[in-house]
């Protein structure tokens, strides 16, 4: 049988160019579908409230091998490092860098740029990573009995430079706020990493 042509001599088999528009719009659509999975198997977190910040940062912070009471208490101090009027990940500095530990800028390789003199991360992910290699630089403990402990520690070598009280109180509010525990002491810790 003869293929029918039109002027243009392209095929006017229907059925052929259904079959055709039914395989392209199915590869696209498995085409965004992989790329949405893969853009979950990276390891990145949708982020869009501060909540889901508060959820990805103790997230990563497991990722990178620290217990649960660490996970929390650090996460709490990202909390205390951006929030604005007691909202976590809302400072100038964070939306603008993704740095949610108040890094310096100091050219570590996770670092992409400088903003204002503070490390820009390409994701958040980048500076837990960050964090990650300062606790091990600095040779913290693995755990920590208490925050106060840990703000102390924290204090000692110099990570921050303001006020103990109101940096300890800042960290408890939101272990409080977003994990419902005190940051009073836990029995276990202080084991060495």
């Amino acid at each position: 049988m003869r293929e029918k042509r039109t002027s243009t001599g392209l095929n006017t088999d229907w059925p052929g160019l259904i079959t055709l528009a039914s395989s392209l719009l199915i590869s696209v659509g498995l085409g965004m579908l992989l790329k949405i999975l893969f853009r979950k198997s990276n390891g990145q977190i949708s982020m869009t409230t501060p909540a889901d910040y508060v959820t990805a940062v103790h997230e990563y912070l497991l990722r990178e091998w620290f217990c649960e009471n660490m996970a929390v208490y650090i996460t709490a101090q990202a909390c205390f490092e951006t929030s604005v009027n007691g909202i976590p990940f809302q400072s100038n500095v964070f939306l603008n860098t993704r740095n949610c530990f108040g890094f310096k800028y100091s050219g570590h390789p996770l670092e992409i740029g400088n903003y204002k003199d503070y490390g820009v991360y390409e994701t958040v992910a980048d500076c837990v990573k960050r964090y990650a290699d300062y606790y091990v630089k600095m040779h913290y403990p693995a755990n920590f009995a208490s925050v106060d402990d840990f703000v102390k520690a924290l204090k000692s070598k110099g990570y921050f430079e303001g006020d103990l009280n109101e940096y300890t109180n800042g960290v408890k509010k939101y272990t409080r706020e977003y994990f419902n525990i005190s940051g009073d002491p836990i029995s276990g810790a202080g084991a060495s990493w």
